[in-house]
């Protein structure tokens, strides 16, 4: 396996939606070592609270349980 632990971007998808760089190495060694599974959901909106004070982006939706 490639170590991209020098390169930019940390972390790049690929053709058919796979992910490779630093950050992915370092969770798939993490999974491996404490045996937990993970998903990996692109957010293409920035988080910031709106004028109600709620969170958008991959804020809100870790706040609000959706992810």
């Amino acid at each position: 396996m490639r170590s991209y632990s020098q390169e930019k971007p940390f972390v790049e998808e690929t053709a058919g939606n796979e992910y490779q760089g630093l950050f992915i190495d370092l969770l798939s060694s993490l999974s491996e070592m404490i045996r937990f599974n993970y998903d990996i959901r692109t957010i293409n909106e920035q988080s910031k609270k709106d004028a109600n004070g709620q969170w958008t982006g991959v804020v809100g939706k870790v706040t609000s349980r959706v992810l």
